[in-house]
């Protein structure tokens, strides 16, 4: 089972607006918002996705139970590295949600 190779050490970071709104002039933070259980792999040079100014858009994989609240504004930390969501994939067996596959950039 997938959730079997997860390590618990996962702190998930949410953005902190300095003057409440998400304007322009908004001075951002980030705040530790609880830590879950996940896998942070390594892709291999060729599963590494660029765009078109061969910059990496994806660097690492993740996965996690389809329980934990994943939004693109978070960021993921594995206590030496942060990461930025770049992509969310809900993976579903037959009965219910499984788990997220989740693009994330080394930042």
């Amino acid at each position: 089972m997938l959730s079997d190779f997860y390590t618990s050490n996962i702190t998930r970071k949410v953005v902190v607006l300095t003057n409440g709104t998400h304007s322009r002039n908004s001075v951002k933070s980030w705040a530790s918002s609880g830590t879950f259980s996940a896998r942070i792999e390594q892709l291999s040079g060729r599963e590494v996705i660029y765009d078109e100014s061969k910059k990496p858009l994806e660097t690492h994989r993740g996965y996690c139970a389809s329980t934990v609240t994943v939004a693109y504004v978070d960021r993921w930390n594995d206590g030496t590295n942060t990461f930025k969501i770049t992509r969310v994939n809900l993976v579903e067996n037959r009965t219910s949600s499984h788990h997220y596959e989740i693009g994330l950039l080394l930042v």
